[in-house]
């Protein structure tokens, strides 16, 4: 929308394709590529934390799935998606973090 934060924007989108209400986390690093139409994208990412809502399938997300991260590795089909989960595990499981 004209004038929309990217914020306002990415937590406007998710909730009109998921039906979830969240809040930001950490920002995660962005992706830039062209589109089937020749245009230029830049795609910023954020870790969410659902506050409310519930999902319902719709035309643009007809599923979700909550797995592990090395599971959720092998079901990507993108390699910059696989990046980005990558940067998310970081923030998430910090290389420092010990087992308990």
């Amino acid at each position: 929308m004209l004038g929309e934060s990217d914020t306002a924007c990415a937590l406007r989108e998710v909730h009109e394709e998921t039906g979830l209400r969240c809040e930001l986390s950490v920002e995660l690093p962005s992706s830039e590529y062209v589109d089937r139409k020749g245009r230029a994208k830049v795609v910023r990412y954020w870790i969410m934390r659902p506050l409310s809502g519930q999902f319902q399938p719709n035309k643009e997300v007809d599923e979700l799935r909550w797995r592990p991260l090395v599971e959720a590795k092998r079901l990507l089909s993108y390699e910059r998606d696989r990046e980005l989960l990558a940067a998310a595990a970081e923030v998430l499981i910090p290389p420092d973090a010990s087992p308990r």
